[in-house]
């Protein structure tokens, strides 16, 4: 009788399966994300390894080039070393995950993404911490050389905007050379107005829409007239899983481009990758 040596198998382990990512139903697009939530286990992030690494792969199906992990930060829970260590930490969860689960995502310059992820944090506004003097450990940074820039993604409270804290926040340029970008501006309409909103671009600062103000239906007509008043300057997916709160940059960009607004379209586009190539330079 022989016996014939079992050739070792090809096929990836169960714990290397991942799901089929769905049909993009739009076209691709280059882009770089300055809001999402991939860091494995970190505040409202991706649950776990397997959901930041669909979460990837849709990204760069849909041609992105390049993100800022932003994961929340609120002063009331954490010190800012606190959720420095944190995010450190979770940042090598998804560098191994990433190196573990590249035999299985065929998906072109996905081995070498991980070359194209800055830090940064979603930053939930109160005026004590935008005195802290730490409050720059905070800002976009390029995690492979630790060179930090002066982005900061500000979170607005959830209540009327009161006047001194637009102030606050106009100033943080000239008092700190920190230049804000305000995150998901949608969320806060009912918080405020397009009188303040001016003020604050007056002062410089940034004004960050989520993608899905534009492929929602209940954003999307607000969200088209603000971009075309030059209110939206740069855009972010704010996603943070596969499911409501998916990758969704290219259909964003298509609502653009169908309502006639290319021009709009590829300035917040190129101001996205302007940012990023600062962070990342």
């Amino acid at each position: 009788m022989f016996f014939f040596k079992k050739k070792p198998s090809t096929a990836p382990t169960a714990a290397l399966v991942l799901p089929d990512l769905p049909a993009c139903k739009y076209p691709s697009v280059a882009y770089f994300d300055l809001h999402c939530h991939i860091l494995p286990g970190m505040d409202e992030d991706a649950v776990d390894e397997k959901t930041a690494i669909t979460m990837l792969r849709s990204m760069i199906e849909q041609g992105c080039k390049g993100i800022v992990a932003t994961a929340h930060f609120r002063s009331d829970r954490e010190t800012i070393d606190e959720f420095l260590a944190k995010r450190k930490e979770s940042l090598q969860r998804l560098y191994d995950a990433m190196k573990e689960y590249t035999p299985v995502c065929k998906e072109s310059h996905f081995k070498e993404f991980s070359e194209h992820i800055a830090l940064g944090a979603e930053v939930a506004y109160n005026a004590e911490l935008m005195k802290d003097p730490n409050l720059d450990k905070l800002c976009f940074m390029n995690p492979i050389t630790g060179k930090y820039t002066k982005y900061l993604l500000l979170e607005m409270p959830f209540e009327t905007w009161k006047v001194k804290d637009i102030k606050i926040v106009g100033s943080l340029l000239e008092t700190r050379g920190i230049v804000p970008i305000i995150s998901h501006l949608e969320q806060y309409y009912n918080f405020t107005t397009d009188t303040s909103i001016r003020q604050l671009l007056k002062m410089n600062v940034i004004i960050q829409d989520d993608a899905e103000a534009l492929t929602h239906l209940e954003y999307r007509k607000k969200a088209l007239e603000m971009t075309e008043d030059g209110i939206i300057q740069c855009l972010g997916t704010d996603a943070s899983d596969m499911g409501i709160h998916h990758p969704n940059m290219a259909h964003a960009v298509t609502v653009l481009r169908k309502n006639g607004m290319e021009k709009d379209a590829q300035a917040i586009l190129s101001l996205n990758e302007e940012i990023f190539r600062k962070v990342m330079g």
